[in-house]
């Protein structure tokens, strides 16, 4: 047998496997009928490659040698198949930015300083605040701010503020902010700068002791900001809050811009612009 005959020996030995194992039969031949005849043709193709020769192309090639390498085929074809069907699917499914890269909560710490400014007057500021971010774009702030009026004259501010982000996270974080708080002042009975607020409610309080005078009242504030983010934890804020104090259906307000330093306590992730 020469070589172009082992390899149509190879080749018929693989074609009688197929057909033994899925292919088409005419004549509506019975399994059984079906089986002996392939049988036969096993046999006698085996038979044919079993032949003494010369050439070594045939000696080594056996029904089971041929049967093994279809089998090899079969499967490589299988797991070429899933691994199109996996790129393709891949491919479908959209990307989503890995939930690592946003933060949910946190804490916050700053101090500040700037003036603050009434009609016909103005006063020194500073203060130190403490936060509670929510979410990234709700937080709440209590803070305390401490004016110098001057001439023996000074206040204190607290307020407690919610804090609304317009956009995140970038490093450049716009915020309106608004809240409730306690508005107290503190005057020397005799100053003439006094304002007119407070100086009407001098009256009652004629027969006083001491040279200081002190008023408490409820205040509400509103405002807005800029958070710029120096870096995953630090952050300058300058801001602008009004101070509406009231009192007997009047009111008195006073404007205070600031510089804050934050510190936050957990990680900040934030996308460049």
């Amino acid at each position: 047998m020469t070589v172009q005959g082992g390899k149509r020996c190879a080749l018929n030995i693989a074609r009688g496997a197929w057909s033994y194992r899925g292919g088409r039969v005419a004549g509506g031949e019975s399994s059984a009928a079906r089986g002996k005849d392939h049988a036969c043709e096993r046999a006698r193709l085996t038979a044919r490659c079993a032949r003494p020769t010369g050439n070594a192309s045939c000696r080594g090639i056996s029904v089971a040698s041929v049967l093994d390498m279809t089998s090899i085929q079969r499967l490589q074809c299988a797991v070429l198949g899933l691994l199109v069907a996996a790129a393709t699917a891949s491919a479908q499914t959209p990307l989503v930015a890995p939930s690592g890269n946003m933060w949910s909560h946190g804490t916050t710490l700053n101090v500040f300083g700037g003036a603050a400014a009434t009609p016909g007057d103005k006063a020194a500021a500073a203060g130190g605040a403490f936060g509670w971010e929510l979410t990234p774009r709700f937080a709440l702030e209590g803070s305390g701010t401490w004016l110098d009026w001057g001439q023996g004259a000074h206040a204190i501010t607290t307020a407690m503020t919610a804090h609304v982000a317009v956009v995140t996270p970038h490093p450049f974080v716009p915020f309106l902010a608004g809240g409730v708080g306690l508005y107290h002042a503190s005057f020397n009975r005799f100053d003439s700068t006094m304002p007119r607020f407070y100086h009407r409610r001098m009256t009652g309080l004629e027969s006083a002791m001491g040279q200081t005078v002190t008023f408490t009242d409820p205040s509400l504030a509103g405002g807005g900001g800029l958070d710029v983010y120096v870096s995953r934890h630090w952050t300058l804020r300058p801001e602008v809050l009004a101070t509406l104090v009231l009192r007997d259906s009047r009111s008195f307000v006073i404007t205070t811009g600031v510089v804050r330093l934050a510190y936050h306590f957990e990680d900040h992730p934030v996308n460049p612009r």
